[in-house]
């Protein structure tokens, strides 16, 4: 039987900079970001030690330190976050990063605009 292991952070809440619009780089938005790492973590939760796992903290400080680099596009947000997980963590086999920015300036009322990405390590 295969066992596919998953950690989630769901709902980081972030204002941050990004954007087209001028005033977006000065006034922010309000911005959720969802993480989902891929891993092989069974030995961690048989032996309960922590080493052997992904520290969640960690995943949290990376979107944190890369929601605060002010960016034009969420989608190149969304990309450094994913690549810096997959890069900093040799248990993760794949992440998916999501950032929804929330009431974006455009026309009309829009509750979020969101995008997603997925990669796989090799």
């Amino acid at each position: 039987m295969k066992t596919i292991r998953l950690i989630r952070l769901n709902n980081i809440r972030i204002h941050a900079f990004h954007g087209a619009i001028p005033t977006e780089n000065v006034v922010g938005a309000d911005y959720i970001v969802n993480v989902e790492v891929k891993a092989d973590w069974g030995d961690a939760a048989k032996n309960d030690d922590l080493t052997k796992t992904i520290n969640y903290a960690e995943i949290n400080d990376i979107v944190r330190e890369e929601m605060h680099k002010q960016r034009v596009l969420i989608e190149t947000v969304a990309e450094s976050i994913v690549d810096r997980i997959l890069q900093s963590f040799t248990q993760a086999e794949e992440a998916e990063v999501s950032v929804a920015k929330l009431n974006p300036p455009m026309t009309g009322q829009v509750e979020s605009a969101e995008v997603i990405v997925r990669k796989v390590k090799d």
